[in-house]
């Protein structure tokens, strides 16, 4: 085992111990006192608590103290979000409803226009794509970084 557990990166060799500990925390939620005895092959309740037990807390304090839903949950519902999903409802937009959806968001319309800057500008400078690969690359990162930052700052929800 001192082999396979170098072999896999740990710091210290793994031992029968840590396997059976890790079984035991890994039932613990699952099954009843009775069956961890009989899983673990232990002769009472009182071993898993004072030998097996996990010393971490498995309650998402931050979570609770701030008020937000833990990660488990969050989790969960994005999980679960392909279940609530209408049947019949369009998987994807065709060019048409995404061109009508650009045109009446302003925020989607400046985007397409900015995306295109970087480039056009490189074409414009160097003639060719092919030809500004040995160009400054600060001047393109800022043509390129100045739309990200007015994105950032008009959709934060992205």
């Amino acid at each position: 085992m001192n082999n396979f557990s170098k072999n896999a990166g740990y710091k210290e060799p793994l031992k029968p111990y840590n396997l059976c500990r890790t079984a035991a925390n890994a039932i613990y939620s699952v099954a009843t006192l009775s069956q961890r005895i009989q899983a673990l092959g232990h002769t009472g309740g009182s071993t898993f608590g004072r030998w097996y037990k996990s010393r971490r807390v498995n309650v998402d304090i931050q979570s609770a103290f701030l008020g937000t839903p833990s990660r488990k949950d969050l989790l969960e519902a994005i999980g679960k979000m392909g279940l609530r999903r209408h049947p019949q409802a369009a998987k994807s937009l065709t060019p048409d409803e995404k061109e009508k959806a650009i045109r009446q968001s302003e925020v989607l319309e400046n985007l397409q226009t900015d995306a295109a800057e970087p480039r056009s500008c490189l074409i414009r400078d160097h003639k060719s794509l092919g030809s500004a690969k040995d160009a400054d690359p600060t001047r393109t990162s800022k043509a390129i970084s100045e739309p990200r930052k007015w994105l950032a700052k008009e959709t934060p929800w992205i």
